[in-house]
């Protein structure tokens, strides 16, 4: 029996018109090829065969416009969707004299424990709060420059290589959804948050949410906007692990709070983190915080 270049059996039937992108031709641009072939008619084999026409030109039109630019499909299948427990570091082969592996907490501990539902990053800046955030959303499958588990680009590797270093433990209770917002990236903060209110779909539920500063574009009454919706998806079986720099979204109850330091990482309650005392003396008194920074 004669066969198809799709390996379907030629049957009875009129002719259907097919169409197949190939590899450029030598003259650098892309001819069509069409193959005909008699086929039994049948509408569901027809829709199949434009299905498979319309994902190869979109592949072409996406790889021509685009350039290093390269489009994920199925990004869904690559999350890892089992609840994190638990994160390990596997240090053979590294220099701890050398980024990102000399950061503090790379040096000074063997992993982390994650909280079922929120666990924040608190610290200054070049503690290695964001980059164990990017590490971990690579080792989860994400992409490192950000995004949702139905879509993502990357333009550039400009994440380190800390999660090939990362194993993670998880559980059973799988997740539906995933998102990683990477405040460094081409991602608009500010856009993003708005639609978790707007768009309601942008963040389903029973997801895994990695959040690098998300207060960065958000007044005081957004951040606390946030924190009511952070208590809505964690009321359906969400996860969150936060880097952030806002005292009103660390002051989320039932949380593991990371504070990140040139010596290391401890665990803190709200009121012992520095971030709280520091907004906390300021606002005790703060004409006399103001003199003595300015007179000091």
């Amino acid at each position: 029996m004669k066969r198809l270049a799709s390996g379907h059996p030629v049957r009875t039937g009129r002719a259907i018109r097919m169409g197949r992108l190939i590899e450029p031709a030598g003259n650098g641009r892309a001819r069509l090829m069409i193959e005909t072939a008699r086929a039994e008619q049948n509408p569901a084999y027809r829709f199949a065969a434009v299905q498979r026409l319309v994902r190869k030109k979109m592949r072409r039109f996406f790889a021509r416009i685009a350039g290093k630019v390269y489009l994920v499909t199925n990004y869904r299948h690559m999350i890892s969707r089992g609840e994190l427990l638990d994160i390990y570091f596997n240090k053979d082969g590294t220099d701890i004299n050398k980024y990102p592996f000399s950061l503090p907490f790379f040096r000074n501990l063997d992993g982390f424990k994650i909280h079922p539902k929120v666990t924040f990053f608190v610290g200054e800046n070049g503690t290695g709060k964001s980059t164990l955030l990017e590490a971990i959303a690579v080792a989860s499958g994400f992409n490192p420059e950000g995004g949702s588990s139905n879509f993502n680009f990357n333009t550039r590797e400009s994440h380190s290589v800390l999660h090939q270093h990362i194993r993670t433990s998880r559980g059973v209770r799988r997740r539906t959804d995933g998102y990683f917002l990477r405040s460094e990236s081409f991602f608009n903060v500010s856009t993003e948050i708005e639609k978790l209110d707007s768009d309601p779909d942008r963040f389903r539920g029973n997801g895994f949410y990695i959040l690098d500063e998300p207060e960065a574009a958000l007044s005081p009454n957004r951040q606390m906007a946030m924190l009511l919706k952070i208590n809505e998806l964690v009321a359906t079986n969400s996860q969150f692990i936060i880097a952030t720099h806002s005292p009103i979204l660390i002051a989320y109850p039932d949380a593991l709070i990371y504070e990140f330091s040139k010596t290391g990482v401890q665990v803190k309650t709200y009121a012992e983190t520095e971030l709280f005392q520091t907004y906390r003396d300021f606002f005790k008194d703060p004409d006399y915080m103001v003199n003595r920074l300015l007179n000091s």
